[in-house]
């Protein structure tokens, strides 16, 4: 890893003990390395701090913090949005991994191409929990393209294939536009940042399922909930 690394990925967890050697090696086992790997414990109860600490002695790209007390996931993204030193960000989560060793590769060949993409994502397999079973792919298509800001509003609007959080690697100048996160759209926020940056500038795609997401049994998803109210915006703060 150089001392400006290409590209930052973040990842606070808590109480995920069990998922996480799936999501570091998929982070870690990617072809591309030019990147630093920071991962927060927010206030976990289980052995995920002491998992950390073995993983970090192990590889000199991670970078590990600990709260005793959660905060909750919007302020630790934050706070580690905000120690990022990449010109690139992949927020990952520890109950996801990377199933393709070549995502980061692959993806940031493809920016080389679309230079005016704000970043890139790929299909992913989305599976329920408990027993891991294969709900469906999710995807725009099976050929790797640039998808224009008019094609990532209609993969929105027919909700499929659009970008999600665990499959997108995004300039970070995206993040810093808005700050970071924005608590009051709750959990999804990263969702409404993915979207307004594909909507702007485009985005790479690759057809390959790279990340297989878990589906937890809470109900309906966060946007499905929903007012159009709550939908709104207010700019200008």
């Amino acid at each position: 890893m150089t001392a400006q690394p290409f590209l930052s990925v973040i990842l606070s967890t808590r109480n995920h003990r069990n998922f996480l050697p799936g999501c570091l090696m998929g982070v870690l086992h990617q072809t591309w390395k030019d990147f630093e790997f920071l991962i927060a414990d927010d206030g976990s109860t289980d052995d995920t701090w002491a998992c950390l600490q073995d993983w970090a002695q192990q590889d000199r790209r991670i970078r590990i913090s600990r709260r005793e007390r959660a905060l909750g996931v919007i302020d630790s993204y934050n706070r580690l949005f905000r120690q990022a030193k990449g010109n690139y960000l992949w927020s990952v989560a520890t109950d996801d991994h990377c199933i393709n060793e070549r995502f980061l590769q692959e993806g940031f060949e493809m920016l080389k191409r679309y230079a005016q993409a704000a970043g890139f994502y790929a299909a992913m397999n989305i599976v329920k929990i408990p027993g891991e079973i294969f709900e469906k792919r999710w995807t725009a298509g099976n050929r790797n393209r640039y998808l224009s800001p008019e094609k990532i509003m209609q993969l929105f609007w027919k909700d499929e294939g659009y970008p999600c959080g665990p499959c997108l690697v995004l300039q970070k100048t995206w993040y810093e536009k808005f700050h970071g996160w924005y608590p009051d759209l709750g959990p999804q926020c990263d969702l409404f940042l993915n979207l307004v940056a594909g909507a702007s500038s485009g985005l790479a795609y690759l057809a390959k399922p790279s990340v297989v997401h878990r589906m937890w049994p809470t109900g309906q998803s966060y946007l499905s909930r929903q007012t159009i109210e709550d939908l709104v915006i207010v700019t200008g703060k």
